[in-house]
């Protein structure tokens, strides 16, 4: 039996929880990750930077 996965980072909750926090204090305009959520289709957590959700996430938290 396959797992079915995505082709995105994944972290642990913890993790992703501390790359949002690190992002958010950060001062480097490269990358502004500003959530993170759980991924339905791998059941990891990923960070994002965009600030709308769609119906595939869960938003666990979310910094504008």
């Amino acid at each position: 039996m396959n797992k079915i996965t995505c082709n995105k980072k994944k972290f642990d909750k913890i993790k992703a929880m501390l790359v949002v926090a690190q992002a958010v204090n950060s001062t480097d305009s490269k990358r502004r990750e500003c959530r993170f959520y759980n991924c339905k289709i791998c059941n990891s957590w990923h960070v994002t930077s965009q600030f709308f959700t769609n119906s595939n996430t869960e938003v666990m938290y979310e910094q504008k």
